[in-house]
């Protein structure tokens, strides 16, 4: 669980105790407390290591670890001869009327098949590819995604590169698409083109992000994006994020789909737009100081159907208690239906409700004690009054051993 202040992480590990040797590039690990290390199915201890970029799933063949980084994040090097598989990146949904992609997994599967065969050398020019591209697409949401997906599977973040260019607007679509890397700038240039090729209106933002690849500059500005008009409604659009991160100078490659058509009250977690094109900032009364304010995860909250208006709500309350923090889970498998929305909780009398089909049973851990929650078809809910220390929810899948990790807390 990060702790943004101090730079400390959480690392919850749900298997019997493994003793590893560990080594960050760049970065020697801290071990700073290990609470109830007799524990057999998870305990926790804290790392101090630097600066760190996005979520992180880590799984060993009978353990799972899970992480979540906030900006550029140091390669982890585990020593220990165990088989070790990084599933990098986070994909969200908001619960609101956002355009909606095939539920069909098949087709899904076909359409990003498609995406891998579109070549750039083998068309003519940028809009014969986007025709090309966009061929077997049903819907406008169908079309804004194939140009996602293929920005985001086929450029990479690349400074050195970025300095080359300059300015993307002097530059020919077609030469970008061959150098195939850049800026954020250069990222939003390319899927704008791309995008209107393939019929749909879009716009350049260029504006504050949470955490971003470029500096701050003198307007405070640190990052572009796009908009996109879906259904007739505009939605937010980031291909730099949505194609990886960059550590100690070097592009990761970790396509995700949370950056896809966000609704605009979700993007003002994490992109604040100097104009607001939108009118979204000036309706919920963000202003710079309230973004700066803001803590780099509320994006990951919202993904998880909290309403951004209730995330502004409980900062805005309690602005020292900071956010629940939450842990990777693929889209539409949580929503957090009632839950606490502070980090730090009272003493007092809490209420959990999580709907969710793909867990059997959760349980609510403090310490050693395990309090099982109770499951209403879907629903699976809990009232408590917690005693002080760290508070887990934790869920195991049908036909699982192991327990992941949902929320956590610090109880007061």
């Amino acid at each position: 669980r990060p702790d943004h202040t101090s730079g400390r992480f959480t690392f919850c590990i749900q298997t019997t105790i493994y003793k590893l040797s560990q080594q960050f590039n760049g970065f020697a690990p801290s071990f700073l407390a290990i609470p109830e290390p007799s524990m057999s199915i998870a305990f926790v201890c804290r790392v101090a290591c630097g600066h760190v970029d996005r979520r992180i799933l880590a799984r060993l063949r009978d353990s799972i670890f899970i992480f979540r980084f906030v900006s550029g994040m140091p390669v982890l090097k585990f020593k220990a001869g165990i088989v070790l598989w990084l599933l990098f990146g986070w994909m969200g949904v908001y619960a609101s009327s956002m355009p909606t992609l095939p539920a069909d997994v098949s087709r899904l599967h076909n359409l990003s098949r498609h995406v891998d065969g579109i070549e750039p050398l083998r068309y003519r020019d940028h809009t014969d590819m986007v025709r090309a591209l966009v061929a077997p697409a049903r819907s406008d949401a169908e079309r804004a995604w194939l140009v996602y997906r293929w920005v985001t599977q086929n450029f990479r973040h690349d400074n050195r590169l970025a300095r080359r260019v300059g300015s993307p607007e002097r530059h020919a679509l077609e030469d970008l698409i061959r150098l195939s890397g850049g800026s954020c700038e250069v990222y939003a240039h390319v899927t704008s083109g791309l995008l209107r090729a393939a019929g749909l209106e879009v716009q350049v933002v260029k504006g504050r992000a949470k955490s971003g690849f470029a500096p701050v500059g003198l307007n405070g500005e640190n990052h572009v994006w796009n908009l996109v008009r879906v259904d007739g409604r505009w939605w937010v659009m980031d291909t730099t994020w949505g194609a990886g991160y960059v550590s100690g100078g070097r592009f990761y490659k970790d396509p995700s789909d949370l950056f896809f058509l966000m609704p605009p009250e979700m993007s003002t977690l994490s992109h604040y737009d100097p104009q607001d094109r939108l009118g979204v900032q000036s309706r919920l009364q963000l202003t710079p100081e309230r973004f700066a304010a803001m803590p780099e995860d509320a994006i990951y909250l919202a993904s998880l159907g909290v309403a951004p208006e209730a995330i502004f709500s409980s900062l805005q309350q309690n602005p020292r208690n900071g956010l629940v923090d939450t842990f990777n889970h693929k889209p539409g498998e949580l929503k957090l239906r009632s839950v606490p929305l502070t980090r730090r909780l009272a003493r007092n009398a809490q209420s959990f409700q999580i709907e969710t089909a793909q867990f059997e049973e959760m349980f609510v851990v403090q310490g050693r004690s395990w309090i099982p929650m109770n499951k209403s078809g879907r629903v699976h809910h809990l009232e408590l009054k917690p005693v002080r220390g760290e508070l887990l929810v934790m869920g195991r899948r049908p036909k699982q051993t192991e327990y992941e990790a949902i929320l956590a807390y610090e109880v007061q």
